[in-house]
C-alpha cells in the first residue's frame, strides 16, 4: 500500500472494531469546525445508512496506533468520502493523502467511475489536497436552520411515494449522496414516517417535498420543483414542513436553489457552508468487474 515503507500501514477500516473506529473517528474531528462527536451506535447508523462499505475504508496505523481514517460509500458506480481525517499529532506528514490514495483506489476497485466528498468551505488545506488530487468543484451546498413559524398556505400534503415518484422526474441532478434515494429508503421507518407536500400554481403541481418529523425538529430531505417555479412555492414547501415540528432544519441544499433563497429571506441560519466535489474514475481494466 501507500505507505508500507514507512512505521504506517494502511489497512482496511474493517480490522477495527466499533469502538476502536468511534474513538479514531471522533480523534480526527476533534478540532472540526462544525462540532462532530459519534458514539458507536450513531457511527453504526452512518454507515448502515449511507451505504459505507468497511472493507473499502481505510485506516491508518501509525506504530500500530490508529492515527487515521478514509471511510468509503459505495452505491453502483458512484461512491462518497463519507468521512475522512487525521489525528491532530499526525498531520502534516502526508497521511491524508495515502489514506485518499488508497479510499480511491478501494473506489476503483468496487466499481466505481466517480467519487464525491464535502469540505467546508473554510476547509482550505483539505481542498487544496483534493484539487491536487484530481478533484473538482461540483456545487457549493448549505445547511439550514429555520425557527420562525412562517404561514403554510400554498402547501398540502400528499402521499410520501407520490412526492418521491415526481421529485425522481422532475430532479435535474443527483441528490447529495446523504440524501440519495437509498439514504432517503433507511431514514424512514414506522416511528419516523416520510411526509410528502406538494406546491401547486394555476391548478398544477409546481413542486413537491419530502421531509421527516421528529419531536425536536423538522428535516426536508428532498424537493423538486418545475422550471417555471418561483420562491414562493419554495417558501410554502418549507413552512408546511416547519409548521410540524419547532424547527425545520435543510442539510445539503444547493446554494441559490429556491429553497436557500427561500430560507434566507424566512431569515433561517446558515449553520454550514460547504463545497461538494467529484474525481472521475478511468473505466475498469477490461475483465475486472466491481466486488
Amino acid at each position: 500500500m501507500s505507505a508500507e515503507a514507512s512505521p504506517v500501514r494502511i489497512v482496511p477500516a474493517a480490522t477495527l472494531d466499533d469502538d476502536r473506529r468511534t474513538e479514531l473517528f471522533n480523534l480526527v474531528y476533534s478540532d472540526y469546525d462544525v462540532p462532530m462527536r459519534l458514539d458507536a451506535a450513531a457511527l453504526r447508523e452512518h454507515v448502515r445508512m449511507h451505504d459505507v462499505d468497511l472493507d473499502a475504508s481505510v485506516v491508518a496505523l501509525s506504530d500500530g496506533t490508529p492515527a487515521g481514517i478514509a471511510l468509503l460509500a459505495l452505491r453502483g458506480e458512484r461512491a462518497w468520502i463519507a468521512g475522512m481525517g487525521v489525528a491532530p499529532q499526525a498531520r502534516r506528514t502526508g497521511l491524508g493523502r495515502a489514506l485518499m490514495h488508497d479510499a480511491i483506489a478501494g473506489a476503483a476497485r468496487g466499481g466505481a467511475r466517480e467519487v464525491v466528498l464535502e469540505v467546508l468551505q473554510q476547509n482550505e488545506r483539505a481542498r487544496r489536497l483534493y484539487e491536487s488530487m484530481g478533484f473538482r468543484l461540483t456545487r457549493a451546498l448549505e445547511v439550514w436552520r429555520l425557527d420562525a413559524v412562517l404561514a403554510a398556505d400554498g402547501a398540502g400534503e400528499i402521499p410520501a411515494a407520490d412526492a418521491r415518484a415526481w421529485i425522481a422526474a422532475h430532479r435535474d441532478r443527483p441528490e447529495p449522496w446523504q440524501l440519495g434515494d437509498a439514504s432517503v429508503d433507511r431514514i424512514a421507518s414506522p416511528e419516523r414516517p416520510l411526509v410528502g407536500l406538494e406546491a401547486r400554481a394555476g391548478g398544477r403541481r409546481c413542486g413537491a417535498a419530502i421531509g421527516v418529523v421528529t419531536p425536536q425538529r423538522a428535516s426536508l430531505l428532498q424537493v423538486a420543483f418545475t422550471p417555471e417555479a418561483e420562491a414562493t412555492a419554495a417558501r410554502a414547501l418549507c413552512a408546511a414542513l416547519r409548521s410540524r415540528a419547532p424547527a425545520l432544519r435543510a442539510l445539503n441544499v444547493p446554494a441559490g436553489s429556491l429553497v436557500a433563497e427561500a430560507l434566507r429571506a424566512a431569515g433561517a441560519t446558515l449553520e454550514v457552508a460547504q463545497v461538494e466535489m467529484s474525481l472521475a474514475l478511468p473505466p475498469a481494466p477490461s475483465g475486472a468487474g466491481a466486488r
